[in-house]
């Protein structure tokens, strides 16, 4: 049962109702299904309409010619004036013609190998050698894979094929695997919710942006060609650059240091192989008897591909302390994380402190 277009098909039907309709006489300057080429049981995607163009629906349909009649069973409704169900057509002349569908016009263009005829499962439509698409989906392309309400143009695409939907991939290899997701270009990987990852890249964080070639794995963050970028951070390469990360923490203590990063699970990493970073650092604590604390602590970290050190101390300027000097703040460097800056904090007692802060880095890259 072959899918088949065909130019300027269209003919006459007077058929009343939502059943098979029996197809009469060629629409004048229009071809006949007979001098098109179309057999017993081929599929048809279809458009019915009146002549006053109130009544019309749009679908996949199978032709049918027992005898010397031919007919149209309405197979798949993809659209029509009836909220996108079978149209009860009422007594008069419609015209039926064969044509491309809209859910198939969006895929025009798409470079493909090992095109085959489309295919109509559901509501999805599927076009390419071994392509499937779920309801209200789209797949177009070698291999093509599209889940419900998704879209995947190229070959080897894949646009979330789970039970997440609403994710769309465009280019050869490209994949969005989580509803609302976003993979432009061939190699793009778009995996968390609401990511957006351009050709070559990989945005693995929740509303993270990856340029082509980046990397932004961690939630909120953006990733500029060729850099890497973790949680609520911006990571450029080459130049002059700034990067920054917002985190929020709950430090719980009876004294002595705590690593910000590892209470929230963030780490803030520098962008590219090497170079020279100013750091500027804004902290804020409080709890529910001592009082609050306010600094800014400014610092300078050399690093390379195998090494990071800070040049000279850095330096605490407290804006604001009624803790009595319960609580203190420093920045840090991890020499076994040869890209990693962390701020570290001192909560002091009581065991109930909440610290919140912002880190920007203005890097120069190294030569």
């Amino acid at each position: 049962m072959p899918q088949l277009y065909r130019d300027l098909v269209e003919v006459y039907t007077t058929t009343t109702g939502t059943g098979t309709l029996v197809l009469g006489g060629t629409v004048p300057g229009r071809q006949s299904l007979n001098l098109a080429g179309y057999a017993n049981g081929d599929l048809m995607p279809y458009r019915i309409v009146t002549e006053d163009g109130a009544n019309w629906e749009i679908g996949v349909g199978t032709l049918s010619k027992p005898a010397t009649t031919w007919s149209l069973v309405r197979s798949v409704v993809l659209s029509s004036s009836n909220l996108n169900n079978k149209v009860n057509f009422p007594a008069g002349t419609k015209r039926v013609a064969c044509v491309i569908p809209a859910q198939l016009m969006c895929a025009i263009g798409v470079p493909t190998s090992g095109f085959v005829q489309p295919s109509v499962a559901g509501t999805g439509v599927a076009a390419g050698s071994d392509a499937s698409a779920g309801t209200g989906g789209v797949a177009y392309g070698q291999g093509a894979k599209a889940g419900s309400l998704c879209v995947a143009l190229g070959n080897g695409a894949l646009a979330n094929t789970g039970s997440e939907s609403r994710a769309i991939a465009i280019g050869d290899g490209a994949q969005a695997t989580k509803q609302r997701a976003v993979a432009l270009g061939a190699g793009a990987v778009a995996s968390e919710w609401r990511a957006v990852a351009l050709p070559e890249a990989t945005a693995s964080g929740y509303y993270s942006v990856a340029c082509p070639a980046g990397n932004a794995s961690g939630g909120y963050s953006f990733a500029m060609p060729g850099a890497h970028a973790e949680k609520c951070a911006v990571a450029a390469q080459g130049g002059s650059n700034f990067a920054a990360l917002e985190w929020c923490g709950h430090v719980v203590s009876q004294g002595g240091d705590y690593n910000l990063q590892d209470v929230t699970d963030n780490r803030f990493q520098l962008p590219g192989s090497g170079g020279t970073a100013l750091i500027e650092v804004m902290v804020i604590a409080r709890n529910s008897t001592t009082g609050a604390y306010a600094a800014r602590i400014t610092g300078v970290v050399r690093y390379s591909s195998s090494a990071i050190a800070l040049v000279g101390a850095p330096t605490v300027t407290v804006i604001h302390d009624t803790t009595g000097g319960a609580a203190s703040a420093t920045l840090a460097v991890d020499s076994g994380l040869n890209d990693l800056v962390d701020v570290r904090v001192n909560a002091g007692t009581p065991a109930d402190w909440h610290w919140t802060g912002s880190l920007r880095a203005t890097v120069a890259q190294a030569l």
